[in-house]
């Protein structure tokens, strides 16, 4: 991709993100790893009324080298996922409804309750609650960068990272909505994730995808 594609997709997937309610206001944000040049979605803005010209260019330190304003107050959490995943080239991280609520209830994504989320993305585990945008949070999510491709943070949503932006965001859609109808699930009293047996059929499942 150009810059300029990088640019307008992170505007589209941050419109897509704001018309389904994933983020409010001026939080959630974005980055993609072009190279050796991190672009970031700019702090204090809404992002789904990003344009291209916002986006923020800053080197794998996390040093802004083109654009005006801040990138997120996130990026320490970014970095720490580049870092750890040579493999990642974006990463979002947002508070749609359902994943953060399943947080405070101290309900677990970690536990596989449907196979296409298995298959999918893996499993998801929780991290524990850290002040948003400090070296804390991204420490406290780093335990759990290298086993998982998404992770919800207590209180604070959830991040998801792949290979590109949109597998991304779509990943961060098919979470939410599980998230979803597992708060439904609760609501009725229902426990029933997957047993051992059919989640080791799924491992072998997706272990002949790779």
């Amino acid at each position: 991709m150009t810059e300029q594609e990088i640019r307008e997709s992170i505007c589209a997937v941050g419109k897509r993100m704001y018309q389904n309610k994933m983020i409010l206001s001026t939080n959630g944000n974005m980055s993609v790893r072009h190279e050796k040049i991190l672009f970031f979605t700019p702090s204090g803005v809404n992002k789904g009324e990003l344009t291209p010209e916002k986006i923020i260019q800053t080197d794998m330190k996390g040093n802004v080298i083109c654009g005006n304003g801040k990138p997120s107050s996130e990026i320490a959490m970014h970095l720490e996922i580049y870092n750890q995943r040579p493999d990642v080239e974006a990463v979002i991280h947002a508070h749609p409804l359902y994943c953060t609520t399943l947080t405070i209830a101290k309900v677990s994504l970690e536990e596989v309750w449907f196979p296409e989320i298995f298959l999918q993305v893996g499993r998801i585990p929780t991290a524990p609650y850290a002040i948003p945008g400090t070296q804390e949070l991204a420490k406290v999510v780093g335990q759990y960068v290298s086993k998982a491709n998404a992770i919800a943070m207590e209180r604070h949503g959830i991040v998801t990272y792949a290979k590109d932006i949109w597998e991304a965001y779509y990943n961060l859609e098919t979470i939410e909505h599980a998230a979803n109808i597992l708060w439904h699930i609760r609501i009725f009293d229902a426990t029933s994730p997957m047993t051992p047996e059919q989640v080791k059929e799924l491992e072998k499942i997706k272990k002949q995808k790779k």
